[in-house]
């Protein structure tokens, strides 16, 4: 039996607009891991995790966000696949961007985070930990 195990929680656009929402969700039941955050080791930070972004490139300000925040999480997060979904129709379509993404995810856990949304890792990956 497959275990399905959701998280909310908001988070906050690098222009420094409210709004936006973290899905972490997981393929199976994990064990449970305390406040395993704290103790891990740099490399480790992320490990089994997937973060997935829906993106299209705007040759503009978002195109530059994202280049930061991809060098953050790399940063961040070195142990988690950072998955880029992309969808050319007009209008962006950030389901299918987002499925895109989920398609070559491999992580135990997926994170879908908006291509402008900046948070500590800290935060993520305490989440991750409680579920």
């Amino acid at each position: 039996m497959s275990w399905y195990w959701w998280l909310v929680i908001g988070g906050f656009l690098a222009s420094g607009a409210a709004g936006t929402v973290i899905v972490v969700r997981g393929r199976k039941r994990p064990a449970k891991f305390g406040n395993l955050a704290r103790k891990l080791p740099a490399r480790k930070r992320g490990k089994g995790l997937s973060l997935l972004v829906p993106f299209r490139p705007d040759s503009g300000t978002r195109e530059r966000v994202w280049n930061w925040l991809h060098a953050y999480w790399k940063y961040e997060m070195p142990g988690a696949q950072l998955v880029m979904g992309s969808d050319n129709s007009v209008p962006f379509n950030k389901a299918v961007a987002v499925n895109s993404a989920w398609r070559h995810a491999k992580g135990d856990i997926f994170v879908i985070l908006d291509a402008d949304c900046y948070l500590p890792g800290s935060v993520i990956q305490d989440c991750a930990d409680r579920i």
